[in-house]
């Protein structure tokens, strides 16, 4: 054991600190004796040893990457290398996250030098292929035709994560793979081709990549490329690739970026225009452009539009930028606030210098026919001095008024109008950010065809949109400006948006809400319950309104049934501050609601503690019914609890209003800690067909078939077989029912585990489930049998080819597994 911990520590220097104190506890002996009693534990629910780690993607997900680059060293054991959703495990919550190898882990050339030695089945054999479209591993002799060779796999899996360290082991078309680099934005794969291998082609290069392959994605009916890859392809061919294209290549269409305003950062409004000011400097091919804007000449493509819009000509001389200017300003943004960055362009005040100067520059770049308008449009608004909201109020009108009422009314304003309200540019981007919705809230959104009608002409809209506006900004002060001038002529039931306290963003705003008297009904115990919004409300007014908690407390009717839908934070509220709610516990008890929350280990443990000693709890409360979660529950309240068990007061049964199974847990858990009674009282169906057709089998005995595969328990397998082996197998129903429900399960668990003593164990002791040669097929049943394995290895052979990336005749080889053991 001290050996491999040697060979594991001293492996990389960084590991000399980390040696140094695993062997100051090491020799106390007490910790010593501590730690190896915690590792002897028989219950081990999502906790593997050393040799049971076997899975890539387990590695990936739990960011063990160190871990896995030993094993590959080492040549261990592994599977599951790829990304791949398998509909085998599709229901296994370890399935549900799936890690690409080759973009996890990167810089690292050794790492896959040892990968590919030592997994050669997986990385560069010719004899797999993968099915188009799916990424799955398929059998040659079962599908006949070969997409593409694993190789061929790995090299588009490398590109794809600009993955140069797997990219650089692997043979290929050199030419052709950079233009696929570079279509595809792997700009690093790209730069390793140029200067490694194509320097010296360099003048067949430039033309050919940059007329088919830098603005255009050539492979999907000439689609622009994102911006983001235009910046960073037009940086690497220039800037580190000296690839400046030829003087004759001046028709390159001027409106390349398909970019949004609204959705750019900083950042990608920094790099944008470095790319422009790149090809200013660099090219011609903006030389026709450049020639008519300065004779004022309205490009051809202006002509669809009108007024301002068509004689926008942009000045080069002071619009436009060059990339030393770019890169100062940029520093000089990056010190006064880094964060701003990151920060999209709609977030930021008017302002903001520099980002207007940028966004002006970048404009006449921009897509006409898919950006350019609505860029022009939101630019205008935002900086040109009329550019505040012109905002109406609509007055609904009353359902029950009189006619000479309606006649009195008709003589007053419809709307109220907002012209002394300041509401500034978060209201503003907020109406641009949200057009579609605020087109179906308003009255009248205007034309959004001419930039002078829409700045001209007010937008008339409903209150309640309003305020659902301002609730979502979190903008007090508009809110209390508004409300003063809405509250007396507009009832609160047309004013206020439906579940007001769902729309709260802040206890400010909660406060001020909560002075004015119409709302009173709105701030009712219940309500504060279910609307928390992660605010801990419930402990602001316990805090700063005692008299309106007092209110609350006195207002809970304990009779009532427990149907109160409060947010988790409102919930621990109320269990630590449990004896406020003793007199109405049943009210509020959470254990009596299974399905409400999904309440992680710890939170039950947290939950525990604070319900009152006299009450009851179960540890399947909040499981939402995963086997995983109960067990471990299980497992913690024998552990610190057992007490608890035999008092009845964890009640495993208490607050089981739907009649689930709880006792089928318990012999799982008894399982997993090696008692293996309940397995031995395993019958075989008398009549295995019910219930429609379908095979019933017990959940125990359903999760346990599975557990043995997993866990390579030939001990459980052994008592299994030696059960199955007293059915009555003249009937074809039961080679139904002992392939699919029984072996099935076992063995693919098996498989995608590595648990491959549980094969040795069958073809030592049943040789025939493997290998119908040695059935007598004289006998019709014997046939059906033989139906039924072919069927079996049907199963089985796809798993294999997906975990093990080999066909299940090779699995079953002798000497199959003591290869894949084998240490160099």
């Amino acid at each position: 054991m001290t050996k491999k911990y040697n060979i594991y520590l001293k492996h990389d220097k960084e590991y000399s600190l980390g040696e140094t104190l695993f062997w100051k506890v090491w020799k106390n002996k007490y910790l010593q004796r501590t730690i190896l009693n915690l590792l002897k534990t028989h219950f081990k629910v999502g906790v593997y040893s050393f040799d049971e780690i076997v899975s890539v993607q387990w590695l990936l997900r739990n960011n063990y990457i160190e871990l896995l680059k030993y094993k590959v060293k080492r040549r261990d054991l592994l599977v599951d290398f790829f990304d791949i959703k398998n509909e085998l495990v599709e229901n296994d919550q370890s399935s549900r996250k799936l890690l690409n190898l080759f973009k996890e882990v990167k810089n690292d050339s050794q790492f896959y030098r040892n990968l590919f030695n030592n997994y050669p089945c997986y990385f560069n054999k010719f004899y797999y292929g993968y099915q188009f479209g799916t990424g799955h591993l398929v059998d040659p002799i079962r599908y006949k035709t070969i997409p593409y060779s694993i190789k061929e796999f790995t090299l588009r899996q490398s590109m794809m994560y600009d993955n140069v360290d797997s990219f650089s082991l692997l043979e290929y078309e050199n030419v052709e793979k950079f233009y696929e680099a570079i279509e595809q934005g792997s700009v690093n794969i790209a730069k390793y081709l140029f200067n490694t291998k194509l320097r010296s082609q360099k003048n067949d290069i430039v033309g050919k990549v940059w007329k088919h392959h830098t603005f255009i994605n050539s492979t999907s009916c000439q689609e622009p490329k994102h911006y983001n890859f235009i910046n960073n392809i037009t940086k690497l061919l220039i800037v580190d690739l000296k690839l400046i294209p030829p003087k004759e290549m001046n028709k390159i269409s001027v409106d390349f970026f398909t970019v949004d305003f609204k959705s750019l950062t900083v950042s990608e409004l920094y790099e944008c225009c470095f790319t422009v000011a790149l090809l200013l400097e660099q090219t011609q091919f903006f030389k026709e452009y450049l020639l008519k804007i300065s004779k004022g000449i309205i490009i051809d493509k202006y002509m669809n539009y009108d007024g301002i819009l068509q004689n926008y000509i942009p000045n080069p001389l002071t619009d436009f930028f060059t990339t030393t200017q770019i890169y100062q300003m940029k520093l000089g943004h990056n010190f006064l606030d880094q964060c701003e960055m990151s920060s999209r362009i709609i977030s930021l005040s008017k302002d903001d210098e520099n980002v207007y100067k940028l966004l002006k520059m970048l404009l006449p770049f921009t897509s006409y026919s898919r950006s350019f308008k609505d860029n022009f449009f939101y630019f205008k608004f935002k900086y040109s001095n009329s550019g505040s909201l012109n905002l109406k109020v609509q007055v609904p009108s009353q359902k029950t008024q009189q006619p000479e009422e309606i006649k009195e009314n008709n003589k007053k304003k419809n709307y109220i109008e907002f012209n002394d309200v300041k509401f500034g540019s978060s209201i503003e981007n907020f109406i641009f950010e949200n057009q579609e919705f605020i087109n179906s809230q308003s009255c009248n959104f205007p034309n959004y065809e001419s930039f002078e009608t829409f700045t001209n002409n007010p937008i008339v809209i409903k209150p309640k949109f309003l305020l659902n506006v301002l609730f979502t900004q979190n903008r007090l002060d508009l809110i209390t400006q508004v409300l003063d001038k809405l509250l007396k002529d507009i009832p609160k039931q047309k004013l206020f948006p439906f579940g007001l306290l769902y729309h709260i963003k802040s206890i400010e705003v909660f406060d001020y809400l909560l002075k004015i008297k119409s709302l009173e009904g709105e701030f009712s115990f219940e309500n504060c319950l279910e609307n928390d919004n992660g605010l801990n409300l419930m402990a602001h007014i316990k805090r700063n309104h005692n008299e309106l908690y007092l209110n609350f407390l006195a207002s809970i009717d304990g009779k009532k049934e427990n149907t109160i839908n409060y947010s988790f934070q409102s919930l621990m509220f109320i269990y630590e501050n449990i004896k406020d709610f003793e007199d109405c516990y049943e009210r509020i008890n959470i254990w009596t609601r299974w399905n409400y929350f999904s309440l992680t280990l710890e939170q039950f443990i947290q939950l525990v503690e604070y319900t009152p000693i006299t009450k009851k709890y179960s540890y399947h409360c909040g499981t939402l019914g995963n086997d995983d979660l109960i067990l471990k529950r299980l497992n913690w309240v024998k552990n610190n609890r057992p007490y608890e068990l035999y008092s009845g007061r964890c009640d495993r049964e208490y607050g089981n209003q739907l009649g689930f199974d709880t006792e089928t847990p318990i012999h799982i858990y008894e399982y997993y800690i090696g008692n293996i009674d309940k397995l031995k009282t395993f019958s075989v169906p008398e009549n295995i067909y019910i219930n429609g057709g379908h095979i019933v089998i017990g959940k125990f005995f359903s999760k346990v078939f599975s557990l043995i595969g997993s866990h390579g328990d030939v001990i459980g397998l052994e008592i299994l077989m030696k059960i199955l082996e007293q059915g009555v197998i003249s009937e074809n129903r039961y080679y139904d029912f002992f392939y699919y429900r029984v072996l099935v399960p076992i063995l693919i668990k098996a498989l995608i585990n590595c648990k491959f003593k549980v094969f040795d164990f069958l073809k030592m002791n049943y040789p025939w489930i493997f290998d119908h040669s040695l059935i007598n097929i004289q006998e019709l049943e014997d046939i059906n049998r033989i139906r039924y394995i072919e069927r079996l290895y049907s199963e089985l052979n796809l798993a294999a080819i997906k975990y093990c990336n080999i066909t299940f005749i090779e699995l079953l080889r002798s000497n199959y597994f003591k290869e894949l053991l084998t240490k160099k």
